[in-house]
């Protein structure tokens, strides 16, 4: 058993994990101080084990097997997924630019685009955009704005000297024409939810609900079609930005 400390979302955990080689993802995450413990041993390895066979198949750890550090590194991330929810963080799946000190999350289906479309971003001159994480979005909602924050999951590399950013937008992509347009509240909650962590009890579901609500009143709220290109990137930039 491995033990550590680490810091997501301005909380502090201390996990117990299975897998030596585990910690060394958590390495620019790490803190001396001690926190609520994650723990994940033989009988949650078994768990994660079957629920990973049961999402991606025996391949999801690659060379047609699911690995050990693969199932403990999951783990983890489900584990502080749910104890983040009573600190008024949600996670959300999805791919997140920052811009101007602010940040912008693209949510879309999986395969659209959406890591693609981020990285333009990156490539539009002048602008200083950078991706802060390229999947898995931690967004704390206790604060006056919502924040982003990087972290071990879905990280980019390397890290980003700024590791969270008040979000400002929340975008539903899709492929298609060049075209964005604000979206209304009661069209995209439904995509944010299909989106969010699931809650693992009726009480944990309501919350979790709530947080989307509150995230969704506190942002603007669009909807996009493109193309892979910098100029969906452009125009993506000058609507969500001049708003």
């Amino acid at each position: 058993m491995t033990e550590f400390n680490i810091k997501i979302a301005d909380e502090i955990f201390t996990v117990h994990c299975s897998q030596s080689h585990t910690r060394s993802r958590f390495t620019a995450f790490e803190t001396d101080e001690r926190g609520e413990i994650l723990q994940n041993g033989p009988a949650m390895m078994k768990k994660y084990r079957l629920l990973l066979e049961d999402k991606y198949g025996v391949s999801a750890g690659g060379d047609g097997e699911l690995k050990p550090f693969y199932i403990d590194f999951y783990a983890v991330f489900d584990l502080a997924s749910h104890a983040l929810v009573p600190h008024g963080v949600l996670l959300v799946h999805g791919s997140a630019v920052v811009v101007n000190g602010q940040a912008v999350l693209f949510m879309a289906p999986s395969g659209t685009g959406k890591s693609t479309h981020t990285r333009l971003w990156t490539q539009l001159p002048d602008i200083g955009a950078f991706v802060i994480n390229d999947d898995k979005q931690f967004i704390r909602l206790n604060r006056d704005v919502p924040l982003v924050y990087t972290s071990p999951w879905g990280q980019v590399n390397p890290l980003p000297a700024v590791q969270s950013a008040p979000l400002k937008a929340v975008v539903w992509l899709e492929r298609g024409e060049n075209r964005i347009e604000p979206m209304s509240f009661n069209d995209i909650l439904p995509k944010l939810m299909q989106s969010s962590l699931r809650g693992n009890t009726p009480a944990e579901a309501l919350q979790i609900l709530q947080m989307q609500q509150k995230l969704l009143r506190s942002v603007t709220l669009w909807h996009m079609t493109c193309t892979p290109d910098l100029d969906a990137a452009k125009m993506a930039y000058q609507a969500i930005l001049n708003s």
